[in-house]
């Protein structure tokens, strides 16, 4: 039987390129970021044209073991399906149902909302497993076959989970703990007994022969899929590594991919970052009545997060397509200091603008990633948060915009423990969505613009709009824990509008 499995391990050398390597995916759910390593022992090839699928804003895979090197009909099910944003588990069933050579085929596949799967048929070649897992917004899909043993995956898992920083910096790391381990055991132990030297082996000085790594973000551009060599990950990316063709004399790939990494990394010094540079709306949120507006500044830092101190960059804001609201983007402000500012200006539909920023440094473009919501509501009073702690107090901002009719009018606003219905009825059309009690009482009186309630009571500015913040210091609430305050404000002299009333739970 040992021989048996000898021979075909000699003969899956020689008849399968990509027979044996180890993968990693990763991604992030909050940015949209895709990121794909892998190495493998054997020689003149490109790895990167042979096993990963790439899907920009959709999803990786990567179909290695028993590879058929005359086609790309397993890898074009997964780009298609990607685009067609089935599931992984979806994606690893069609592939079962269409190719009779399964079980040896070993996958990893993952999307951007953080479904995973890893597949490692029965056919394939000790060490053979994989892994899948997540921390936070960031998922990860590993496995390997012909390893020195299942460490180079558990390593590779730890390195992910634990490494600071982008995706990046999370795959090179992964990459060099999947070498420490010994990774492809036909090169750091033997041909024959890839395993018998453990894992990590007690010396060796290769684990693999060739590899790669990209990372994709939004705004990066998809290439195709049709050529069995030149792959499905031909695309411009964020990051693409390769250590391609060489020979078995040549050094390590993951030690050259890692001086690869190092130079990409310091080409993106004191340049714009897709994911660390901010943008900011004052205010958060706008009302939908087509005038409201609000100031965005976009702050531009690289992947160190230091902050840009020249301008001289091109900023594009746009709106994605699957905003439920609209709104109208100004012209971009320079400031000369990596800062730049535009105006937005609300629609008259209820919903969310996602708001999106492409920025051209003079070298290349980069889109900001996550979208930032522009929250777009009929509502005249809104809360940055619905809850306060009694125990460690909170700063709570109630944004009032009674809109531009309103500019330059007199306002009050108070709190109720009492409830919002029947309400105070001060006028026959109009009536305030608060009850009468000692809260709204002291709220409109001896605590009426103090520290507890600044900004209480004023006048709108030239937008109908004003900010009154609610401090309260830890232990202060204590005694109405457990109990809803309702609050609302009205427009007076004359009263002619009363806003909707805005719940804050006071909780332990």
């Amino acid at each position: 039987m040992r021989c048996l499995l000898t021979s075909l391990l000699v003969l899956c050398v020689i008849a399968s390129p990509a027979c044996a390597t180890w993968s990693i995916l990763i991604i992030d759910t909050r940015t949209g970021e895709i990121a794909v390593g892998s190495a493998t022992c054997l020689t003149g090839f490109n790895l990167r044209g042979i096993t990963p699928v790439l899907r920009v804003g959709r999803g990786a895979a990567c179909a290695q073991a028993s590879v058929n090197l005359n086609s790309i009909t397993n890898r074009q099910i997964i780009w298609n399906m990607l685009q067609a944003n089935a599931t992984p588990q979806q994606i690893l069933a069609a592939l079962a149902m269409s190719d009779p050579q399964h079980e040896t085929r070993q996958y990893g596949i993952i999307d951007v909302t953080g479904g995973k799967v890893t597949f490692s048929g029965g056919a394939n070649f000790q060490w053979a497993g994989g892994v899948t897992g997540s921390v936070g917004p960031v998922h990860y899909v590993i496995q390997g076959n012909i390893l020195t043993g299942s460490p180079v995956v558990s390593a590779a898992e730890q390195a992910v989970i634990n490494t600071p920083g982008d995706l990046a910096s999370k795959l090179m790391a992964a990459m060099q703990a999947a070498r420490a381990m010994g990774g492809d055991g036909r090169c750091s132990c033997s041909q024959s007994a890839p395993m018998s030297c453990g894992a990590p082996p007690a010396s060796f000085t290769k684990s693999a022969h060739i590899g790669f790594m990209a990372v994709a973000r939004q705004g990066d551009l998809d290439g195709t899929c049709v050529s069995p060599w030149t792959g499905c990950a031909s695309g411009q990316y964020y990051m693409t590594l390769d250590v391609a063709n060489q020979n078995a004399v040549a050094p390590d790939p993951v030690v050259q991919l890692q001086s690869l990494f190092n130079a990409w990394r310091g080409s993106w010094l004191g340049r714009p970052d897709h994911h660390l540079s901010t943008v900011s709306l004052d205010p958060s949120e706008l009302r939908a009545d087509g005038g409201s507006q609000a100031t965005a500044t976009v702050t531009l830092r690289d992947w160190t997060g230091a902050v840009l101190t020249g301008g001289g960059a091109v900023v594009t804001p746009f709106l994605e397509a699957g905003s439920t609201a609209t709104a109208s983007l100004g012209p971009v402000t320079d400031n000369g200091d990596g800062t730049y500012t535009f105006t937005v200006t609300a629609g008259t539909i209820v919903g969310d603008a996602w708001l999106r920023l492409g920025v051209h440094d003079g070298t290349s473009s980069v889109v900001l990633s996550p979208a930032t919501r522009i929250r777009q509501h009929a509502d005249p009073l809104w809360a940055d948060a619905g809850t306060v702690s009694a125990a460690a107090g909170r700063t709570v901002v109630l944004q009032l915009d009674a809109g531009p009719s309103f500019a330059g009018r007199a306002y009050v606003l108070g709190g109720s423990l009492s409830g919002t219905a029947p309400g105070l009825v001060v006028t026959p059309t109009i009536t305030v969505p608060l009850n009468m009690d000692p809260f709204l009482t002291s709220t409109i009186t001896t605590e009426q613009n103090s520290s507890l309630l600044m900004n209480s009571a004023g006048m709108l500015d030239g937008m109908g709009r004003a900010t009154t913040v609610l401090n309260v210091a830890p232990g202060q609430a204590l005694p109405i824990v457990g109990c809803q305050t309702d609050w609302a404000f009205v427009i007076i002299n004359p009263v002619d509008l009363a806003s909707n009333a805005v719940p804050i739970i006071v909780v332990p």
